[in-house]
């Protein structure tokens, strides 16, 4: 057995003691007692690819592995020149850093999902695939991966594809991709946010009419200055993202109760009360926000979800206003915010178009309403309200 692989590597330059040269061997081990002899455990299928996997590991320089569900290496191949980098990667997932991008990626297989991470050491840099390992009935039993070598130009250009991909150009702010993939890994277990998350969304207040007015150029500085503003109220482990064209995201980690985390919302609301100054320009702004808490194994869509209907309610109740998203609600009214945020958003991307219509009293003639006809665009009214 090769160190750092907990499970049986047979190298492609390197024979076994008791056998002529050959290629890993994928050995499937079955319950003890199961089989008799020396290839007991080995199936047909491993050994009628061994001939393959002999060519790819004499031709290509990769590195294939598997893995159990806890991580630990079951099976392994490597070209030679990737000698004691199979130590060092399974010594990383054995770790159990959630931070790792190696760890984060095999929990996400485990989850039956693909994903891909980079593992860069002193000189080298290694790109994987990981893959759901499923059983025969179709259960995720462990993680297949396949890593190829990238030259330092490869390198460099994924580092610029990946920072133009999770980075937003014109606040330097993490993106929605970026921020979605931190709060994964927070609710993940990360060791860096073990307890107390909580995420706020914060919705500038008639934004689109600062950019009608004042142009699009000015609203971009009120963007760019309000990130600069948010990032220096924020502790150096929290994380902030534009989350959407007017909208911001803070990842809070390591506070004690939702009070804490409320406390962080109208202290980043009082931020925003004071006036922007954008070279001649002077903007009173503010923000509406919603706040959602959230536990390890906490699925991340779901703690977004919390945050938006929070902050639908917000900018429902008024403008420069926190709401906080309480579980077990009223499930009328949580049917209603949902109906309420899509209309909202259909109409912010004109999607519908809606007419107003006011509803009067016979008695006095006293207007006591409104209703809204909405239809889609190119279509005739279909829906009263």
């Amino acid at each position: 057995m090769k160190a750092g692989w907990q499970g049986r590597i047979v190298s492609a330059d390197e024979p076994e003691a008791d056998a002529a040269p050959r290629l890993a061997r994928l050995v499937v081990r079955e319950p003890a007692g199961a089989g008799q002899g020396a290839g007991a455990g080995e199936t047909e299928p491993a050994r009628a690819g061994e001939a393959g996997m002999r060519m790819l590991a004499e031709q290509v320089p990769v590195l294939l592995w598997a893995t159990d569900r806890h991580l630990r290496v079951t099976w392994g191949l490597r070209h030679p020149s990737f000698a004691g980098l199979d130590a060092r990667l399974a010594q990383i997932l054995t770790s159990g850093d959630a931070e790792a991008a190696a760890v984060a990626a095999h929990r996400r297989a485990l989850k039956g999902e693909a994903a891909e991470f980079d593992q860069v050491w002193e000189d080298r840099t290694l790109h994987a695939r990981v893959e759901p390992l499923r059983s025969p009935g179709g259960d995720v039993v462990g993680t297949v991966a396949l890593a190829l070598e990238m030259d330092e130009a490869a390198r460099q250009r994924r580092e610029e594809m990946v920072r133009a991909g999770l980075y937003d150009a014109l606040t330097e702010l993490p993106n929605r991709a970026r921020f979605l993939e931190r709060l994964r890994q927070a609710t993940d277990g990360a060791d860096w946010c073990r307890e107390g998350l909580f995420v706020l969304l914060l919705d500038i207040d008639a934004f689109g009419e600062v950019n009608a007015r004042l142009g699009f150029e000015v609203g971009d500085r009120l963007l760019a200055s309000m990130a600069g503003r948010l990032r220096r109220r924020l502790r150096p482990g929290d994380t902030l993202a534009r989350y959407g064209p007017d909208e911001f995201a803070v990842l809070l980690c390591g506070l004690r109760s939702g009070e804490e985390a409320m406390l962080v919302a109208r202290r980043l609301m009082g931020e925003m009360d004071a006036r922007f100054d954008l070279q001649g320009a002077v903007i009173a702004a503010s923000v509406s926000v919603g706040l959602a808490g959230a536990t390890p194994g906490h699925r991340p869509e779901d703690v977004v979800r919390d945050a938006e209907r929070a902050l639908e309610r917000a900018k429902i109740l008024g403008r420069s206003r926190c709401q906080v998203f309480e579980a077990g609600g009223d499930a009328r009214e949580t049917l209603l915010m949902d109906v309420e945020t899509a209309l909202r958003r259909a109409l912010e991307t004109d999607e519908v178009r809606g007419r107003y219509r006011p509803t009067v009293m016979r008695k006095d003639g006293r207007v006591a309403g409104f209703e809204v006809v909405l239809w889609k665009r190119g279509q005739g009214p279909k829906l009263a309200s």
